[in-house]
């Protein structure tokens, strides 16, 4: 069996953003992050200080860490999204080693006592601040990464340009995201239908 990614509606999207962007802790900044660029969440935890690479004028890329499936990444990221990178970078209390490379880098989460973040530190914080600003429906952090892939693909984004932003090895997973924009494929086919 497989089951079809399960995203947030586009309401409970838009209340847990302008929620989470008027909230002033750690924890909010992060899981902004984590909905804005559609990582995995060990892949948010392992990020490191030095994360944005910047291109050119306004124009930054987030390199992502070894994830689940072993590869590594840049996303392009819009304003916000580095101003929330540099707001959690400015926030840091003290550096941290990395201990996956020993190699003096630092992560860009660590709490006051230099702790990092837990994987249930930080789901427990979604499910809290979700039911804070008004979402009455359980909020996990896969779901804001189904979500970002969804908004992308409603958007128009190709879907192999959308595997690579995902870092997905195989085109199929990528493709259970159609199940979800079905609604717009029929309003697509329609518009195509009438124009011809």
């Amino acid at each position: 069996d497989e089951y079809l990614p399960k995203p947030l509606t586009p309401g409970s999207d838009e209340k847990l953003q302008n929620y989470l962007r008027g909230k002033r802790t750690m924890m909010a900044p992060a899981l902004l992050l984590l909905r804005k660029t559609g990582m995995r969440i060990g892949e948010l935890m392992d990020l490191e200080l030095e994360c944005l690479v910047h291109i050119s004028d306004e124009n930054y890329l987030l390199k992502v860490p070894l994830g689940k499936l072993h590869t590594e990444r840049v996303l392009p990221v819009d304003p916000e999204t580095v101003s929330i990178i540099k707001q959690i970078a400015e926030s840091r209390p003290l550096s941290l080693l990395n201990p996956k490379n020993y190699r003096g880098r630092q992560y860009l989460l660590t709490s006051k006592y230099s702790r990092r973040p837990s994987y249930s530190g930080l789901r427990i914080a979604l499910g809290r601040m979700a039911l804070q600003g008004g979402i009455q429906e359980p909020v996990s952090p896969h779901m804001l990464r189904h979500t970002y892939a969804t908004e992308l693909l409603r958007s128009g984004m190709n879907l192999v340009v959308l595997k690579e932003l995902r870092g997905h090895n195989d085109i199929s997973m990528t493709l259970r995201y159609t199940g979800l924009v079905q609604p717009d494929i029929k309003k697509a086919y329609d518009a195509a239908i009438e124009s011809s």
